[in-house]
């Protein structure tokens, strides 16, 4: 999303580390995303739910890890596990997409 539309809302990303995703004939594993990967990252966290307003003040090293190139996993209605990496998004960075994250650990598993 870029900057000139967040006037009138504010960019939101749910990130979760694995699951089940529910799914109108099944449910569909979403399975553990590399140690490298942001959603690994913000699920070691120790935490199995919050939420981070990215706009917030953060110490140094945070701010640079928000503002490198990210590898983010779209999960649609077409998400296949088999064929994850066809499922990726990687030309920005979570500090140029989002305004708040929002992670749960393990993700979604019911409708």
């Amino acid at each position: 999303m870029a900057r000139g539309n967040r006037r009138q809302g504010r960019a939101l990303r749910l990130t979760f580390h694995h699951g089940s995703l529910p799914s109108a004939r099944r449910s569909r594993p979403a399975p553990p995303r590399p140690k490298r990967s942001p959603d690994a990252v913000l699920g070691n966290y120790g935490m199995d739910a919050y939420v981070w307003d990215l706009r917030a003040s953060s110490p140094p090293a945070v701010r640079e890890w928000l503002a490198v190139p990210a590898m983010l996993r779209l999960i649609g209605p077409h998400y296949d596990a088999r064929d994850d990496a066809a499922h990726h998004l990687s030309d920005g960075s979570l500090a140029d997409w989002f305004d708040v994250l929002v992670h749960v650990r393990p993700g979604p598993s019911s409708p």
